[in-house]
């Protein structure tokens, strides 16, 4: 894994940081929304949760250098994080 670019946020009183990462596909991006350190998880109705992750996949010619693309995908991690950090579960 290598850690492309990283962002902060702060959301219910708490401090997320999201890592924008590639693995052994250039091609492919993933957000992961961090909390203290250990990835985060949402809670959902009936006491379920997950670990959301957020992915993109490349064109070759721009590959993960793309910052605006990156950028674009750690916005969307950020938006969808929230979004469902406010869904309260039973």
């Amino acid at each position: 894994m290598s850690v492309l670019r990283t962002s902060t946020f702060e959301h219910a009183g708490r401090a997320f940081e999201i890592q924008a990462e590639t693995y052994a596909d250039p091609t492919y991006v993933e957000a992961v929304v961090f909390e203290n350190g250990s990835p985060a998880t949402v809670a959902y109705p009936g006491g379920l949760s997950a670990m959301p992750t957020y992915g993109a996949n490349f064109d070759r010619a721009l590959g993960p250098e793309d910052g605006a693309t990156i950028d674009a995908l750690i916005a969307g991690a950020e938006r969808e994080f929230r979004r469902l950090t406010n869904v309260r579960p039973d």
